[in-house]
């Protein structure tokens, strides 16, 4: 099995859709191992691995996004398509790579989700 790393490129990107989908978040670290640690307003700090924080938070808000652009297509449809894509595509892209590109360009994706 192939460890995907983060750049800083990467960090950016979980970044920029935290913030778009996640506003009242004030602060996200990246620690050693992999771990986000992120900071909302007004509440106790949170640590998850970034991956999972990827499939189980990020993944799910984009495919949210995408069924609004696309009316034929469910939340819940969107949400297995989006997840599914990422998973199949592990050997060949980076996930966050996916996701963002999922997120910005979703209509080169009608097609396929």
């Amino acid at each position: 099995m192939t460890t995907l790393n983060l750049t800083e490129e990467h960090k950016l990107k979980i970044r920029e859709i935290t913030s778009k989908f996640y506003p009242e978040v004030t602060e996200i670290q990246f620690t050693h191992g992999g771990l986000l640690r992120i900071k909302p307003k007004k509440r106790c700090q949170h640590a998850i691995h970034w991956f999972e924080f990827l499939f189980c938070f990020l993944a799910p808000k984009v495919a949210t996004e995408y069924s609004q652009h696309n009316q034929t297509t469910t939340v819940k449809f969107a949400e297995f398509m989006v997840l599914q894509k990422l998973a199949h595509e592990l050997k060949s892209s980076h996930p966050v790579d996916l996701l963002y590109d999922i997120w910005k360009n979703h209509k080169n994706y009608m097609a396929i989700l």
